[in-house]
């Protein structure tokens, strides 16, 4: 249940932000974030699955794995083997493939018959005869079909989302839903409606969550068809020289950076105003240009969306940005440079900032009474990581009794 967990908390999908901030609600107060997967309980493993995303249940009733080895071990839950909620479909053409489901909803992943992974995470996959295979990945709103050849899926053809090859029975089948096609869809395209749309037009489409919807077949348990936003796809040609298109595309989806002008991409004024628009645009720092990504303060507000961008500059001494991003996450105290680490002013600033980095501290700072007692201020799950003379000082409990802001008593 532990490497379960752990593989759907680290997937990249929309049902981690249900899950996560689940478990924010219900054990904020039991459990680290950063010790998470260590420390949960299976109970409360259970309790988090059984919640559920929407009309989908992530409770597995039972799991698969490749044994390829023969030698597989859970003791490691960043190591064990990709689990697996069923088998969804296989055929024994061309060696044989198997279509694997994930997480109790749709996705999928094709493998061979020797536990070899063949495609990217897919939300409809479909096997017919001679080890062919039609599929559309969670990136793209196409059908590509491929076949099976020399250990590895070779593209044969590309379908719009309208249409599907007839052999393909399961995908086949699925009907169109007219409804969620008008006012805009694929019919409509081929007659080159989005060659003149206006500006105000672009912003509706750019803005409406439901655009790349429209493009889709209704397809049974689909779930991602619910939020994908991939209005940036269609309508390049509109906004990737335009400041406020292009801003509106990046905040529908950060991929839309990587298809703005370069004059858009390497103006520092545009993305700093990017950036600053709206929270959602931070995940841009990956497409940003080498001399943007050095940028102090650019990186400054890109923390807030992920602390490990700072192992690009590693060791970093500048303190306020190791102090910035400390109290995003207390695991970035390992980008800061040595010499700041040795600081030990720098260290009672840090623990001010997030208490719980007093675990990433040498044996003599986990002894210092004041920097553990500004830690345990900040919160008291960092007693734990005090040193074991302190937890067994009554003196020095005492002090933290008397300046603890809370009613909870003292886990001694």
């Amino acid at each position: 249940m532990r490497v379960y967990l752990y593989q759907i908390m680290t997937s990249g999908f929309e049902m981690v932000d249900h899950l996560a901030a689940f478990i924010r609600e219900n054990f904020s107060s039991k459990y680290d974030e950063d010790d998470l997967f260590e420390e949960i309980l299976t109970k409360d493993i259970i309790r988090v699955l059984s919640y559920g995303i929407e009309d989908i249940n992530v409770m597995p009733s039972e799991i698969f794995f490749f044994d390829i080895t023969g030698n597989v071990s859970f003791h490691d839950y960043k190591e064990a083997p990709a689990l697996f909620t069923g088998v969804d479909q296989y055929t024994y053409d061309n060696g044989g493939l198997i279509v694997m489901k994930l997480f109790c909803g749709q996705i999928y992943r094709l493998y061979d018959s020797h536990g070899v992974c063949l495609s990217d995470d897919c939300h409809d996959l479909d096997l017919s005869v001679d080890g062919r295979v039609l599929l559309r990945t969670s990136s793209s709103f196409h059908w590509e079909e491929f076949i099976y050849s020399g250990g590895k899926l070779v593209p044969v053809n590309i379908y719009d989302p309208s249409e599907s090859p007839p052999d393909f029975r399961r995908i086949f089948n699925e009907h169109v839903d007219d409804d969620l096609f008008p006012p805009y869809s694929f019919f409509k395209a081929r007659e080159n409606w989005m060659a003149h749309l206006s500006g105000e037009e672009v912003k509706t489409l750019l803005a409406d969550p439901n655009f790349s919807y429209r493009f889709r077949k209704s397809l049974a348990g689909s779930f991602s068809g619910k939020s994908m936003v991939e209005a940036y796809q269609f309508l390049i040609q509109y906004y990737h020289d335009n400041e406020d298109l292009a801003t509106l595309a990046v905040i529908s989806n950060c991929l839309a950076f990587a298809l703005l002008s370069k004059r858009l991409q390497d103006s520092r004024e545009f993305v700093f105003a990017l950036l600053t628009k709206n929270d959602k645009t931070r995940g841009i720092y990956p497409f940003l240009n080498q001399q943007l990504k050095k940028d102090k303060e650019i990186v400054k507000l890109c923390l807030s969306w992920n602390v490990d961008i700072l192992e690009e500059f590693a060791p970093v001494s500048d303190r306020e940005l190791i102090i910035q991003a400390i109290k995003t996450k207390g695991h970035a105290f390992r980008y800061a440079s040595e010499e700041l680490k040795s600081d030990r002013n720098f260290n009672l600033e840090a623990v001010k900032m997030n208490g719980k980095i007093l675990k990433y501290f040498p044996d003599d700072l986990r002894a210092d009474k004041e920097i553990v007692l500004e830690a345990v201020k900040q919160t008291r799950k960092a007693l734990k990581y005090a040193s074991d003379q302190l937890k067994r000082d009554t003196e020095f409990l005492g002090l933290i009794n008397e300046n603890d802001r809370t009613d909870h008593p003292l886990p001694f």
